[in-house]
């Protein structure tokens, strides 16, 4: 089961069980707050799982940009600065 699957499942259940807890009570008024407090509390860590996915997607994204630019830059060198015996440039075979 994945993440996403787990968390929304445990959020069914929490709302489910306050649902039969409080509706035995008769306090419908206590019920919702207490349901939409639980639905709130969710939320937030739906909301922060996701924002550290966010940054770990971002981090992983300067990553790669940073490489690419350190590959473009020694493809530089090797495609200006490399000259062979007679003073040509080198062919990608050579």
């Amino acid at each position: 089961m994945s993440t996403n699957n787990v968390k929304s499942f445990s959020a069914v259940l929490l709302f489910s069980i306050c649902i039969m807890f409080f509706s035995c009570n008769g306090n419908k008024e206590d019920a919702e707050k207490i349901l939409l407090q639980a639905q709130v509390d969710t939320l937030e860590k739906l909301h922060a799982s996701e924002d550290s996915q966010l940054k770990d997607f971002s981090t992983f994204m300067d990553i790669i940009s940073e490489s690419l630019d350190s590959i473009a830059e020694q493809e530089k060198y090797i495609r200006f600065n490399n000259k062979g015996v007679e003073g040509r440039k080198l062919t990608r075979a050579e």
